[in-house]
């Protein structure tokens, strides 16, 4: 008798190896997009937007104190492996790397963070060649991010090698003049021995100064936005649209917060370019939205607080602003270089490059996709504003003020340069900047005859 096979077991083998050759299928092309971004180096913002946890931006934190750094962070850094307890949060407002943003009595706001660092910076050692960065957000990342590029440039070219050199990155988020004046005059105050001083700004002289003025604020005044938001975080009866604006922005945060304490738990995902592309890219879309809710947020009328604000000089429609905004910012930077100079340290003015500015740069497929809108309020602001700066910076020129038109520097570069639709560089471009404020120090201090002449 012959035996009859089972229609059952037949039909299951093809289905087995239907479902074998579309999970080799998925692989394949996993594998291959892995390739292609590897090779094309795609994304590559994204990617490093997923890498760095946003505690190892915080300006002033050495690479040498991990254990400071994890100390300052209300988000400690995860170790490999590990998934780091998160506490919960209490309302508050944040900048871009995650830092609590707090009323200051004289700059507006600054970070959590700062009575530490000031009081670190003051100890600095005076033999060593001090260089700070002033500025906000642009300034905090480069001076931050490429430290140790700046430093060890200005160790190899100065005409005189220093015992060491020390980069301190002194910039704020959404800062503007005459913020980085006040800053300036704190920390000389404090006895930080600077032999150089850089502000590194333009950008928030003309957007956030212009925002301002929109809302009826004086330009000269910190922006308005941030110091709402810190109003509505510090009332005790905050409005329900404050109340509803904040549990979103608390929400994204720990979304946020969880990608990335994911991300540093998985050893497959930090060797996978892909997973961080796609990562980076969900985090940026993330920090978009939170950068909205703060908006709204910050828009919103402050309950139950008076302002001692100015009105802004020039409502009228005839652009006469953006010659007020660039006299404060042009008379700010007389006044560093004046304090810079009388406490013995050269002092360096540089507009920093955007991508607003026509001309500046190739745009590559990647910066048009993510950081570029054409039509947007950033672009209208730069092409009105910057040629005013350019103006006023050939002045300071002809007052003897060492300015650096830098909104040229990555004009031949046809790699991409721009993390956001903003102004902020990836890492090619934060060392770019540092390595030509590094040649312009170098010639300062050859300008100058020797290294550590004091101005007196």
């Amino acid at each position: 008798m012959s035996e009859t096979s089972n229609p059952r077991s037949s039909a299951l083998g093809p289905r087995f190896v239907n479902l074998a050759l579309a999970l080799l299928s998925i692989l394949a092309t996993l594998l291959l997009a892995e390739l292609v971004v590897r090779a094309f180096d795609l994304m590559p913002s994204a990617r490093v937007a997923i890498t760095k946890p946003p505690e190892a931006w915080d300006e002033g934190l050495s690479e040498e104190e991990p254990g400071d750094l994890a100390q300052a962070s209300r988000f400690p850094v995860p170790e490999a492996g590990v998934a780091a307890e998160e506490p919960e949060a209490s309302p508050a407002v944040r900048d871009r790397e995650g830092g609590v943003l707090v009323q200051h009595p004289f700059q507006g706001w600054a970070s959590d963070r700062i009575a530490r660092r000031y009081e670190k910076f003051s100890r600095v050692d005076p033999s060593h060649f001090v260089v700070g960065i002033f500025g906000g957000s642009v300034a905090r990342h480069m001076g931050a991010k490429s430290k140790v590029v700046l430093e060890r440039y200005l160790e190899e070219h100065l005409p005189e090698s220093p015992t060491r050199v020390e980069v301190l990155p002194l910039g704020e988020g959404a800062y503007k003049q005459p913020q980085q004046l006040y800053v300036l005059s704190q920390l000389l105050l404090l006895g930080v021995p600077f032999d150089v001083v850089v502000n590194v700004d333009g950008f928030n002289e003309v957007a956030l100064a212009a925002h301002n003025v929109e809302r009826g604020v004086h330009p000269m005044l910190p922006h308005d936005g941030i110091v709402r938001s810190l109003w509505q975080i510090s009332s005790s009866k905050p409005s329900p649209a404050a109340i509803e604006l904040i549990a979103g922005i608390q929400g994204i945060q720990r979304r946020a917060s969880d990608l990335r304490r994911r991300y540093a738990s998985s050893s497959w995902m930090r060797h996978c370019e892909l997973a961080k592309a796609l990562m980076g890219r969900f985090l940026v879309q993330l920090e978009s939205q939170q950068a909205e809710l703060e908006r709204r947020l910050g828009e919103l009328p402050a309950l139950g607080s008076s302002s001692p604000q100015l009105l802004a000089p020039c409502r009228d429609e005839g652009g006469s602003c953006w010659s007020v905004m660039a006299e404060i910012w042009a008379a700010a930077s007389r006044q560093m270089a004046a304090l810079s100079t009388d406490s013995g340290a050269l002092y360096l003015h540089v507009l920093q490059p955007n991508q607003y500015v026509e001309g500046s740069k190739p745009l590559t497929a990647e910066e048009l996709a993510t950081a570029y809108e054409a039509g947007g309020e950033y672009a209208g602001r730069v092409a009105q504003g910057y040629p005013h700066l350019l103006r006023k910076g050939r002045e300071l020129r002809r007052r003897g003020i060492d300015f650096i038109d830098g909104t040229q520097l990555f004009r031949s570069m046809s790699e991409t340069i721009y993390a956001d639709a903003c102004c902020h560089y990836n890492a090619l471009g934060n060392d770019l900047l540092a390595r030509e404020i590094g040649r312009h120090i170098v010639e300062a201090v050859e300008r100058r005859g020797a290294l550590g002449t004091d101005g007196d």
